[in-house]
């Protein structure tokens, strides 16, 4: 083996694996910076306001980033929207069904499954938005279960950290924007 090493060398064939001559796509810098000051906001303002899950502003907001400002938008309006449908129906939920456990996870299994049929006849974020009503209601009203006086505390908790992740995307995204992508934008 040693011998096709030396005549793959003496044949003039040469591979290099420099980490420096791998070149990034324009833009991608900036984007990581963008992303993490972003990260750094969150998750301070999160901490400052003493949520129960501060790490989930991260993740949301990690969800979100993009490569394009619209991209974002219309990715965070479908989040908000899914996240704050799923948000009323986990506490309407729990409402009907805080002594019958049973009834309400065959609730939420219908409820889930007429969501995956609509999620099936849409596209793009708006099955995304969907299918977020979802699990929303999961990690709301299914999560806590056996302490149904908890569901509302988690459901403001979830709301609040969905929407400190979108805003401060949308506040550092307007901060670090180009004019160019400002102008792309305002004509769609």
């Amino acid at each position: 083996s040693t011998t096709a090493i030396q005549e793959g060398a003496t044949r003039g064939e040469h591979r290099s694996y420099h980490p420096v001559s791998a070149q990034w796509p324009a833009g991608t810098t900036a984007l990581a910076f963008e992303i993490w000051v972003a990260l750094a906001v969150s998750y301070y303002v999160a901490f400052i306001l003493e949520l129960n899950s501060a790490a989930g502003a991260g993740t949301g907001l990690l969800i979100l980033v993009g490569p394009t400002q619209g991209m974002v938008l219309s990715k965070a309006i479908y989040r908000i929207g899914g996240t704050l449908f799923g948000a009323v129906f986990a506490i309407i939920l729990t409402s009907l069904f805080s002594q019958d456990r049973t009834m309400l996870i065959a609730v939420f299994s219908v409820y889930m499954a007429c969501l995956v049929a609509i999620a099936t006849l849409l596209r793009d974020f708006r099955a995304y938005g969907c299918i977020l009503a979802g699990y929303t209601v999961a990690l709301i009203s299914i999560a806590d279960v056996d302490a149904p006086t908890a569901t509302f505390t988690a459901m403001l908790d979830r709301v609040a950290v969905i929407l400190l992740a979108v805003l401060v995307l949308a506040f550092v995204s307007a901060i670090f924007a180009t004019a160019e992508s400002a102008r792309s934008l305002q004509s769609k």
